[in-house]
């Protein structure tokens, strides 16, 4: 009988988890070679083909469960439940504290009087669940001790657990905005707006809801009030004999709503021209592209883009103006490999254009956008080359 491969698939709508199912041997046909000719390698005739060797239904699968808690992947989380939450010394009382790096391996601890400390053990990508509500339960397995962790991302607005469970074999629950399906109660699908309200909440909620980027001789700041609209873009100075000069706001809070563009930079290589003839030395720093954008950028990539209200007056060739401003919110395209943040943090500033004197194009990378789809890179895809002997005629 012919080996059958188990899958994790996402069930209908009805049902609240995912379960394991059979999945019977492939007998579709195989897809016609992209490319097939005869090559001459080492004095042998050898008939070679390339063909597209990713599972498309596998890697699409792979891909939303990575989205989902690309927020976390980066770095290590530490929490610690509270004293005041437990009752009673049973095991599944002690309030442990955890650290879990979310691409690696969990450990949890106990304080005095316990002082326990159990390896949870290593991630193990084979065990993740998709859940149909959009939640996801990630796997830690200790094969040595068999100890376990399971972490449950659920829909809310974290990051923040919600719940504990101990003893032998642990439980998290933690709040995620990437772990929900973006419907509406009715089942339709959120609006462009509510989803870059729903997904970027995060940031505006910061202890420091501040990002800034330091360009040349200049410190840029992007900072939010109460939501992800109100948003403010200045800059100033950075080197000390210029700090008593004042802070200049580019662009104020949103008056408009985000919309979907094409994620290409404003300006391309070419020199950036102000027509006022100075010598503005924030105008060099912008005739290239940024290398951190442009590691960002990937092919076919598109972003929210967000107008800001006016800033201050801006002196042009044609009298005075007031800046203005345009903020890009994108998933990098590195976001499988490493964070926006250097410290490992979802969000960043990567960059600020300057087309002209007085317009501004800010451009943050954001790993919550990556779980809805019309903003995530696409995956490179995978195509294997193979080359065969040509059989001797007889």
């Amino acid at each position: 009988m012919a080996h059958q491969r188990r899958q994790k698939l996402v069930p209908p709508s009805g049902t609240k988890h995912a379960v394991l199912v059979d999945k019977k041997p492939d007998t579709r046909e195989p897809e016609p070679a992209l490319w097939n000719h005869q090559i001459n390698l080492g004095g042998q005739m050898k008939q070679c083909e390339l063909r597209d060797a990713s599972n498309r239904d596998d890697d699409m699968l792979k891909e939303e469960v990575a989205a989902r808690w690309a927020p976390l992947r980066h770095r290590c989380h530490a929490w610690r439940r509270k004293v005041e939450d437990t009752e009673g010394t049973s095991s599944t009382q002690i309030p442990w504290s955890y650290r879990i790096c979310f691409n690696s391996d969990a450990v949890s601890w106990a304080p005095k009087p316990w002082l326990q400390r159990i390896d949870l053990g290593w991630y193990n990508a084979s065990l993740d669940e998709d859940h149909a509500n959009g939640s996801l339960t990630l796997h830690y397995v200790n094969s040595i001790t068999r100890s376990e962790l399971a972490v449950q991302c659920r829909c809310g607005q974290g990051p923040e657990i919600i719940s504990w469970r101990g003893g032998f074999n642990h439980t998290l629950e933690l709040l995620l905005p990437t772990c929900c399906r973006l419907r509406v109660e009715a089942g339709e699908s959120m609006s462009v707006q509510e989803i870059f309200h729903w997904l970027l909440a995060p940031v505006a909620r910061l202890d420091l809801p501040c990002l800034g980027q330091k360009r040349g001789r200049w410190d840029y700041t992007l900072c939010f009030s109460g939501n992800i609209s109100q948003a403010t873009l200045s800059r100033v100075p950075s080197t000390s004999e210029r700090k008593a000069m004042r802070e200049v706001l580019l662009g104020g809070p949103a008056d408009e709503v985000p919309r979907l563009v094409a994620a290409e930079p404003v300006v391309p290589g070419q020199p950036v021209e102000t027509g006022l003839g100075s010598s503005d030395d924030g105008n060099a720093q912008w005739a290239t592209v940024p290398a951190m954008l442009s590691e960002a950028l990937g092919s076919k990539h598109k972003a929210l883009e967000l107008e800001l209200s006016e800033g201050q007056d801006c002196l042009a060739a044609n009298g005075t103006r007031k800046h203005r401003t345009r903020l890009r919110w994108l998933c990098p395209a590195t976001w499988r490999s490493f964070a926006p943040d250097r410290d490992g943090g979802h969000t960043a500033l990567l960059a600020v254009e300057r087309p002209t004197g007085c317009d501004w194009v800010a451009w943050i990378a954001s790993t919550l956008l990556c779980t809805w789809r019309p903003l995530r890179p696409r995956a490179s895809v995978v195509r294997q080359l193979s080359c065969r002997s040509e059989k001797a005629e007889h």
